[in-house]
């Protein structure tokens, strides 16, 4: 699904589209990719792309939905922390802290299942290189290293 609305958390320079992020930091088991890799996302479209700069090429690509992408930017923004509820929920949903308050008060289940899918539909998209997208402690979202059942990152 794409959109025409640009969904970013910093300013980007007028006709720019794209956001990088490392993922990277020097700091040991910490870091998501290897430092020559970056995640690049088009903030309208939802294509990201997993680029290997050394060898300049596309490891992998995609496509988040407009809610996914919305969910996304903030996880990768924010990255190595995680995102508390209320905030993913402000930016999937378009709304105020007010709001999304209420809404928590009313339909919490709901809200948080709605969080659930799009987290479950992301690891789909980024297992393939190593990021998981884990539920802390059911306060929120964030991202981590995928390590499949056997082990290996």
């Amino acid at each position: 699904m794409t959109s025409d609305r640009i969904i970013s958390l910093a300013p980007l320079a007028e006709g720019k589209h794209y956001q990088s992020f490392s993922l990277y930091v020097e700091t040991p088991g910490i870091s998501l990719l290897p430092d020559e890799h970056e995640l690049v996302v088009n903030v309208v479209s939802g294509h990201f792309m997993l680029i290997n700069w050394n060898v300049r090429y596309v490891v992998i690509d995609g496509l988040f939905s407009t809610d996914e992408l919305a969910f996304m930017l903030l996880l990768l923004s924010d990255w190595p922390s995680y995102v508390p509820l209320e905030k993913l929920l402000q930016a999937v949903n378009c709304q105020s802290a007010e709001q999304i308050v209420q809404l928590l008060d009313r339909e919490r289940d709901q809200a948080v299942a709605l969080l659930h899918d799009l987290a479950e539909h992301c690891r789909r998209c980024l297992r393939p290189f190593g990021i998981d997208v884990q539920n802390v402690h059911g306060l929120g979202y964030k991202l981590s290293r995928y390590y499949s059942r056997e082990g290996q990152a």
